[in-house]
């Protein structure tokens, strides 16, 4: 019998692994009907309830994991997050620690938050400066995730978005693309204009200026709509694209299909993110890897550094990417 794992639950279940940790700790945000169905069948598996229960016990202490949304149009219950949530889990119980995940917004109170915690994660993907400021005046160690906040003195695990969106476009020049456009979202966050800005400096270094620069919703239907309306409106001047993320570009090439313009042949385009919709895409869609799994646990792991030792100095760690070439570019 194969073993009964937190993440096949959320597959067979069709929600997130954090849904399932928030329902297994109790915690608010869950509708009662999801609460149900996943305690059901959390039960029916019957060996999971009794490894969770397990890992309680043995436990070195409590840890939190915030799930800011400022917004939710980019953070979501995503393959890219519950990737990311399930590494943070997996390395918490590696490390013997207890994890409890909440959800928060803008408006959500922060007092007495840090009581019982011996520290805390917060996933800071659509925050701005001003969003984790409150974040870094509670008395425990804390370790921001997916965003780098470079100007502020706070440990954070976060992409090399600079690194990943700069291989992607010179991958286009290299393959003599020179009408080079942008699938730009629509909703900004510090990731989104951190490609972009790798994106106009790679154009730079090679001569050449940006071509169409396309905001787009930062989802597959939302892009599909945007992308539709912009190509009725303006001629496509571009032979390439780089976008913010697979979301993006995936929606985006479903229109441009639909306008008869074939990914491979007509376009190229590199995504970012590598979900596994771009694999699977025809032709797959060459894209940025990250290595969510690994920043993850990197963060959990910086945690664990700062509760033993909370007078080491911050640090700003940056996970590595790499590109993966496949079929939706063509050289000239």
């Amino acid at each position: 019998m194969s073993e009964v794992t937190l993440r096949s639950l959320a597959e067979q279940l069709g929600v997130s692994t954090a849904t399932i940790s928030m329902v297994l700790n109790n915690k608010p945000g869950i509708s009662e009907e999801t609460r149900q169905r996943v305690l059901d069948h959390v039960k029916a598996s019957g060996y999971k309830i009794r490894q969770y229960n397990a890992s309680a016990k043995r436990s070195r202490g409590n840890t939190g994991l915030i799930i800011f949304k400022k917004h939710g149009k980019v953070v979501g219950d995503t393959p890219f997050f519950s990737r990311l949530i399930e590494s943070i889990e997996h390395q918490a119980d590696t490390e013997g620690y207890r994890i409890s995940i909440k959800y928060m917004n803008a408006n959500s109170p922060l007092n007495d938050f840090d009581n019982g915690l011996q520290g805390l994660l917060v996933l800071a993907t659509e925050m701005t400066d001003q969003d984790i400021y409150p974040f870094m005046k509670l008395s425990i160690p804390i370790v921001a995730l997916d965003n780098g906040f470079y100007n502020l003195p706070i440990n954070t695990v976060s992409i090399d978005n600079m690194g990943g969106t700069g291989s992607a476009t010179r991958h286009l020049i290299e393959c003599g693309h020179r009408k080079i456009g942008y699938m730009k979202s629509s909703v900004p966050i510090n990731n989104f204009d951190e490609r972009y800005f790798a994106y106009k400096q790679a154009l730079d270094d090679a001569g050449l200026e940006p071509a169409d620069v396309i905001e787009l919703e930062p989802n597959m239907e939302g892009s599909y709509r945007n992308m539709m309306q912009w190509l009725s409106d303006n001629k496509l001047g571009s032979t390439a694209f780089v976008g913010d993320n697979d979301f993006i570009v995936l929606g985006a090439i479903r229109a441009l299909r639909e306008n008869d313009i074939k990914l491979g042949r007509d376009i190229s385009v590199v995504g970012f993110d590598d979900l596994p919709f771009a694999r699977i895409n025809e032709p797959a869609l060459t894209t940025v890897r990250v290595y969510n799994d690994v920043m993850g646990k990197s963060a959990f792991r910086r945690l664990t550094e700062i509760i033993k030792n909370p007078d080491s100095p911050y640090t700003h760690t940056q996970i590595g990417t790499s590109l993966k070439v496949r079929n939706s570019v063509m050289s000239l």
